[in-house]
């Protein structure tokens, strides 16, 4: 298991500096999912839209048990991610939890065997005509508040060639802390902004 949550950590690490937390349960079971018509379509983020092609394109395909199917290109770098993401509300905010299940580089695929500990990844999403605003849990910000003695989640450490946090929290723990500092910036403080890709471009 600790080779598992490392290779997980440095799949993470390897996306930049800051990350998402990781979780090893889920923040939403599959039963609390539900439909968000408007978060299906084709979407691109920031970088993407300052180029006039390529870039990261980031596609929602809701599935019949209203889980959906997020798939990240970018064929620029020729990578592809493809997550199963589920949507609920907790409290006064709409949450989003996600799961990595595949990734590709350079037309190669990501040995399979790493994906059989799941990882869930989850905070905030606000969604407003053609925009759509995550808040994930902030890694650096968990890895503070561990250090700090400032959080009662469950969590495992992992310290090998990188110190890594994968929280280990029921899921009734995780919504209780969503619903408690779902509002705290500091804590979700991982962004992805998205807009609605233009049907011309290419």
């Amino acid at each position: 298991m600790k080779k598992a949550l490392l290779l997980f950590g440095m799949l993470v690490a390897m996306t930049g500096c800051s990350a998402p937390a990781k979780s090893l349960r889920p923040l939403l079971p599959a039963e609390e999912a539900i439909s968000v018509p408007e978060l299906s379509g084709t979407w691109e983020d920031d970088e993407s839209r300052a180029k006039e092609s390529g870039g990261a394109i980031w596609t929602f395909e809701e599935q019949k048990n209203h889980e959906y199917k997020l798939t990240v290109r970018d064929p620029e770098n020729e990578e592809q991610y493809v997550l199963t993401v589920r949507v609920a509300s907790l409290g006064s905010y709409l949450f989003v939890d996600a799961v990595l299940n595949d990734i590709t580089i350079h037309g190669e695929k990501v040995d399979s065997e790493a994906f059989w500990l799941p990882i869930h990844y989850f905070g905030r999403i606000e969604l407003k005509q053609d925009e759509i605003h995550v808040r994930l849990l902030g890694d650096d910000w968990l890895k503070a508040a561990v250090k700090e003695n400032r959080t009662t989640l469950r969590y495992e450490k992992v310290e090998d060639e990188i110190f890594e946090i994968f929280l280990t929290a029921t899921t009734k723990e995780l919504q209780d802390f969503a619903i408690q500092f779902g509002w705290d910036e500091e804590a979700f403080s991982y962004n992805i902004d998205l807009w609605r890709r233009p049907p011309e471009k290419k």
